[in-house]
């Protein structure tokens, strides 16, 4: 039977089908409009538009801004701070509705990106600026010279960086370009004796609050402000105290946290996410460093004697995998199917054929899912540019299940599209071996 894997559609597929949606729905859903005010400064007037009456102009006074039932400040609008026309309080009105149609579908996305020029413009001068900082290092370089000013004082390295992110989120949305600033910062931090989750922290509470609370943040901010025809300024105190406020406490926590760290080095928990942050970045070594310790403070620990097997399994240290599987099924009172399924993965690449098929069967005869698994870790690693360690595990696949044919396909794909890469990163293995051996 040859199984369906669903896969989440891209950006752009979601988009158009938002897109097709929301033009069924203009036949289904009725439409409306509000009576709209704006102010004429030729004049001193407002002028209110309504629908099928004409446009009825007042003298522009706080009188009349109260019949409207329009709670603002007539000097807003004289000013200039609102500068937008504005719906009207309880003058809604059906109208008869205008269906969309295919010509209406196709040209939506050419007239909403005209429409959004301003935007875009901005999005990409900026992703240009800070695409120009880390090509050039310039933030590395800054980074670099405020830890030498802070030595001995390390905790001004996290208030800092916290500040650099809060204030880049509250100014001009600073988020999905933190990205880059996690591999930059990490070492930095590392370097000044701080554990992976403290710049993580840093980076994401900073940019975070900083968006939360935006203060003049163009795209929460003033864009919408600007759409709802009044001032940013509106709030403007609130959102900057409050600004400061989530600041101090996201501080407190992350100093909290670096002080328990400290007070408590062999917390088992604090250690276990600690190992699992540095198997999220592939310091796969240091992972292994800290669950060798988490064995010797809890050495009947199935959790952590698996755990640690299958690092050594992605390190390629087959022999201390083995151990530890081995030591991990010793210990536990119940059935452990992935175990096994890894374990006889191990023996398969030993050549210990007889070994490696009772620890299948018997995976698989525990749960079936063991199949799955396999599948599951051959995209990953494919995802990861991987393919030599993703062909391992669709073969691993195969040989539990040989009826899908779509998995016999995508062997033969990666085979004949990176086989030769891969033949070449056997052959450096196999360098590497050879040398070793001579030593």
């Amino acid at each position: 039977m040859k199984r369906k894997n669903f896969e989440f559609p891209t950006a752009y597929t979601v988009l158009f089908l938002i897109l097709i949606l929301v033009t069924v729905l203009t036949h289904v859903i009725p439409a409306g409009k509000y009576n709209r005010l704006s102010y004429q400064e030729s004049t001193n007037e407002f002028v209110v538009e309504t629908y099928g009456n004409g446009n009825i102009n007042l003298e522009a006074t706080q009188k009349n801004l109260d019949k409207l039932d329009i709670k603002i400040d007539v000097n807003k609008f004289i000013d200039g701070t609102i500068k937008k026309p504005m719906a009207i309080p309880n003058t809604y009105v059906k109208l008869d509705g205008k269906a969309q149609g295919f010509k209406e579908l196709i040209i939506a996305p050419i007239s909403g990106i005209a429409e959004s020029i301003d935007i875009i413009i901005f999005v990409l001068v900026l992703g240009g600026i800070v695409g120009i900082v880390n090509k050039t290092g310039t933030f590395n370089i800054a980074m670099k010279a405020i830890s030498q000013k802070t030595k001995g004082k390390e905790f001004s390295l996290v208030i800092i960086s916290f500040i650099f992110f809060a204030a880049g989120g509250t100014i001009f949305g600073f988020w999905e370009e933190t990205i880059p600033f996690y591999s930059i910062l990490m070492p930095l931090f590392l370097i000044n004796n701080f554990d992976p989750l403290v710049p993580m922290a840093t980076i994401f509470l900073g940019s975070a609050v900083g968006c939360m609370f935006s203060t003049v943040n163009p795209f929460s901010t003033i864009i919408a402000s600007n759409a709802a025809g009044i001032s940013f300024n509106e709030g403007l105190k609130f959102r900057f105290v409050a600004l400061v406020v989530f600041s101090i406490i996201s501080l407190v926590y992350i100093y909290r946290y670096i002080k328990k760290i400290k007070e408590n080095p062999d917390d088992v928990e604090v250690l276990k996410t600690l190992a699992s942050i540095y198997h999220a970045l592939r310091e796969n070594d240091k992972a292994i460093e800290i669950y060798e310790k988490l064995t010797k403070l809890q050495p009947n620990e199935i959790e952590i004697r698996a755990f640690l097997g299958y690092l050594y399994y992605e390190n390629e240290e087959l022999d201390k995998a083995e151990e530890n599987f081995n030591r991990a099924l010793d210990v536990s009172t119940k059935d452990e199917p992935f175990i096994l399924f890894l374990l006889g993965n191990i023996y398969s690449r030993k050549g210990k054929i007889s070994e490696a098929v009772d620890c299948y069967d018997l995976a698989i005869f525990l749960d079936f899912d063991m199949y799955i698994a396999h599948i599951d870790f051959a995209r990953k690693y494919e995802h990861m540019g991987r393919h030599k360690k993703a062909l391992e595990e669709y073969k691993a696949a195969f040989r539990i299940d040989s009826r899908d044919e779509g998995l016999i396909e995508k062997i033969h794909y990666i085979e004949d599209k990176y086989g030769n890469i891969i033949k070449e990163e056997n052959k450096k293995l196999n360098l590497k071996a050879t040398n070793a051996e001579v030593i």
